[in-house]
Formats: structure tokens, C-alpha cells, sequence
């Protein structure tokens, strides 16, 4: 024997402007959403800015010869090996910082 499950005829029957304005409470929720989302990029964004500062600074503290010599394979000058180290660190800081800091540590 199938059941059959019966509708809560009391609400369907309330008309919809009685039952709460559905409309503001959708708008109450996707504007704290948006909230919330905009502190977040708002803190990544600051996180990035950190970490491209400091992967700069890095950069331009090691040495033009040991430039020279990461650049020699690839045929780039010591200005162009540092600007393609910024460049990888708009994808990757942490990397990017991790080997410039090694680089630093062997000089």
C-alpha cells in the first residue's frame, strides 16, 4: 500500500504577503554573503601585496653576477631574469621566495 503524504493546507492558503517578505529575506542573506566575500578578497589582496613586497625586495638583493648566471640558459640579461622572477611570483610568491632566500643564504 502506498503512503501518501499530505500538504500543510493551513500555510498554502495564507497568502504569500502575509506569510513574510521573502524578497528582504533573500536580500538580507545575499548581501551579508557579499560581505563576507568582499573581506576575504580584501585580505587576500593585502596577503598578495605583502608577498609581492617582499618577493621584490628579495630579488633585488641577490647578487647581478648570480643573475647573470640563472639567466645564461635561457640567453636573458640580469634585468630581464629578475623581471621574469617577478613574474613568476604574481603565480606562485611562496615559491618564488623560497628560492630567492636560498639564493641569498648561499652568497
Amino acid at each position: 500500500m502506498a503512503r501518501t503524504t499530505q500538504t500543510d493546507n493551513a500555510i498554502v492558503n495564507i497568502p504569500l504577503a502575509k506569510r513574510g517578505n521573502i524578497d528582504a529575506q533573500i536580500t538580507k542573506h545575499l548581501k551579508a554573503e557579499h560581505a563576507a566575500f568582499e573581506t576575504n578578497a580584501r585580505q587576500r589582496r593585502a596577503t598578495k601585496r605583502e608577498e609581492m613586497a617582499k618577493v621584490k625586495e628579495l630579488v633585488a638583493a641577490v647578487s647581478d653576477e648570480r643573475m647573470a648566471e640563472m639567466g645564461k640558459p635561457y640567453g636573458l640579461t640580469v634585468k630581464q631574469t629578475r623581471s621574469q622572477f617577478i613574474a613568476a611570483a604574481f603565480s606562485n610568491p611562496q615559491r618564488v621566495i623560497t628560492s630567492m632566500t636560498a639564493e641569498l643564504a648561499r652568497a
